[in-house]
């Protein structure tokens, strides 16, 4: 009995320290949280994005206003769970329990932090004053899984032939922003990470893109003249691959055409301005003056001796000029059967036509190319040429992805839809296989392209051919 009237004393005892303790004052709560509130006025971080890459230091800038730095002190905080990079609001609220990983103003997040929030503290003296978070990705993602569709053997290994194109989103593109409903501006690619957006992140994905299917034919769309100086030429080069770029008059960009030395040579070239297009026009109005381009190239393979033709074009984007696009197209393709004739080369020796064209598969420019011919009237060109002309050519053209059903090579926020393709002429070209875009749920969680896995707004097209000479 003595035990437990001295337990029941002591908690008794306990139970009055607690209600009768020292307590802040009203003023006093007031004051603190003013405190931290002017001193947080004058903190403000910088250099701290969103998302952040394995491997890669933080560096994060301070605007310190009545302040001296030197009075700050600094915490990394990792949170203990991995979190979806997406919802990144929701991410924050979530996580309650973290770990302190650093001390220091700047932090380079390893592996263990893959897909994990960080969170800067900036503190004075107790109070924190200033806090940004950002979550860790890996920079070096492998690649989304794509699938090839096989459709016939190859007879002879020494006509067989491999062909890229590839629109790869100029960097000044990627960073552009546009109108929204709300006349607010905002990134055109917003629910991409910024790094993610950056010309040395991206650059090196397309780079191993290439390489990692090595193409005896590769083209290229959106090629930044810096870009291609300064990263790509030469290590296509080391990678065996011989260039043509021609470059857009009026951009920053333009289309470059590769192939490999050790198995193709290449007899003549052209680069092709689609600005010519506008002498068949009844009007020079501005506006259908586009500073598009294309490359024509002449190749033979170096084992069989089968010589076959090669356009790399990229046609206007704008959707509410496809009268434009038929022009071009059809200016491209006339060029090609000039050239043919200029070289005293069969006609009907094998042939591409690959590239952005902008357009889809209910497109004029896919009805001329797939039939051969298409009226001016029904492409609505009737009362803008110098005279009455239809479009036709003589080449058998058949789109490879077809094969397929075309499947969108464009998938942004905005739009879906097929706009690439590779083209073949088919009496002396025969489909080996071809490559599956990647599936879009591969990347649901990024909204659509580009995104860390894809650098390009559009997907690559591969394909395997193999060509046979006229007889």
């Amino acid at each position: 009995q003595v035990v437990v009237v001295a337990l029941f004393l002591i908690a008794l005892l306990g139970i009055f320290k607690w209600i009768y303790r020292p307590r802040a004052s009203h003023k006093e709560k007031t004051d603190g949280t003013k405190q931290q509130q002017e001193l947080t006025a004058h903190v403000k971080v910088l250099g701290v994005s969103r998302h952040s890459e394995i491997g890669a230091k933080i560096k994060p800038r301070l605007r310190v206003a009545q302040l001296e730095e030197s009075q700050l002190t600094y915490e990394w905080n990792c949170s203990d769970r991995t979190v979806n990079p997406t919802s990144f609001k929701q991410a924050k609220k979530q996580n309650k329990d973290w770990v302190l990983v650093s001390t220091e103003r700047e932090f380079t997040p390893l592996a263990d932090h893959d897909k994990k929030l960080l969170r800067f503290v900036v503190k004075s003296g107790s109070l924190t004053v200033a806090m940004k978070h950002t979550c860790v990705l890996s920079g070096s993602m492998e690649p989304l899984s794509r699938k090839w569709k096989l459709v016939t053997r190859c007879s002879d290994n020494s006509r067989a032939v491999s062909l890229m194109t590839y629109n790869i989103l100029a960097g000044d593109y990627a960073n552009n922003t546009g109108s929204t409903n709300n006349k607010k501006k905002k990134k055109k690619y917003w629910y991409c990470p910024d790094f993610a957006l950056t010309s040395k992140y991206r650059r090196g994905r397309i780079f191993n893109h290439v390489k990692q299917h090595h193409p005896d034919i590769v083209c290229l769309q959106e090629v930044e003249e810096s870009q291609w100086n300064k990263f790509y030429a030469s290590r296509f080069y080391d990678m065996g691959y011989k260039y043509l770029y021609n470059k857009h008059k009026e951009k920053i960009e333009g289309c470059a055409l590769l192939y490999n030395t050790e198995k193709i040579e290449m007899m003549f070239n052209v680069d092709l301005d689609h600005n010519e297009v506008l002498d068949l026009m009844s009007s020079n109005n501005i506006h259908w003056r586009q500073s598009n381009v294309a490359t024509l190239a002449l190749f033979r393979l170096r084992e069989s001796g089968v010589v076959f033709w090669v356009v790399n074009t990229h046609l206007h984007w704008d959707p509410k000029m496809p009268e434009l696009k038929l022009i071009q197209i059809f200016h491209c393709i006339k060029k090609v059967a000039l050239f043919l004739e200029e070289k005293k080369i069969d006609p009907g020796c094998p042939g591409f036509v690959c590239g952005d064209f902008n357009s889809m598969p209910d497109s004029a420019v896919y009805r001329f190319l797939a039939n051969g011919s298409i009226t001016s009237r029904e492409a609505g060109l009737l009362n803008l040429l110098n005279s009455k002309q239809d479009f036709i050519h003589d080449f058998k053209l058949f789109s490879t992805n077809a094969l397929i059903g075309e499947p969108n090579t464009n998938d942004t926020e905005r739009f879906k839809g097929c706009l690439d393709y590779l083209w073949y002429t088919g009496d002396h070209v025969k489909v080996l296989k071809l490559l599956h875009p990647p599936s879009p749920v591969a990347y649901k969680q990024w909204t659509a392209l580009p995104n860390v896995y894809e650098p390009s707004d559009h997907v690559s097209l591969v394909a395997h051919y193999e060509l046979s000479p006229p007889k």
